[in-house]
């Protein structure tokens, strides 16, 4: 998995699998869409991707004014769309917008963290 196309393989693939899923994305904290896969176009990702790093962010800066140890996870719920996000270190975020009516929120949590974690590795491990 090294190049941009094989993380849009690999989210395509685990999006496809998260029932209920919207779309399933990697992003900087820039706001900028590195990689995703729409499987339900019932919002505008790339707008998403650009709040998101706005939320992520925040939500990074609380926890280091508040001498917490590191993000891993941040679940944001609404009547409209549940949203798991994993932190990949200090560059990236990848999430997931899911239907929380008819997703299964455990079984999502499981396929993006370890998703997040093979990201992690290509981008950081030589």
């Amino acid at each position: 998995m090294g190049s941009t196309m094989d993380f849009e393989e690999r989210i395509r693939k685990v999006g496809d699998k998260i029932a209920g899923c919207y779309f399933l994305s990697l992003a900087g904290y820039d706001g900028i869409t590195i990689a995703q896969h729409v499987v339900e176009a019932r919002f505008d990702s790339a707008v998403f991707d650009a709040q998101m790093a706005v939320m992520m962010s925040s939500a990074r800066a609380v926890s280091q004014d508040l001498n917490l140890k590191k993000m891993v996870e941040l679940i944001w719920l609404n009547e409209e769309v549940y949203v798991i996000n994993y932190f990949i270190r200090d560059d990236y975020f990848l999430y997931a917008a899911v239907n929380p009516r008819t997703a299964n929120p455990g079984l999502a949590r499981i396929e993006i963290k370890r998703l997040a974690a093979e990201i992690e590795k290509v981008l950081y491990e030589p």
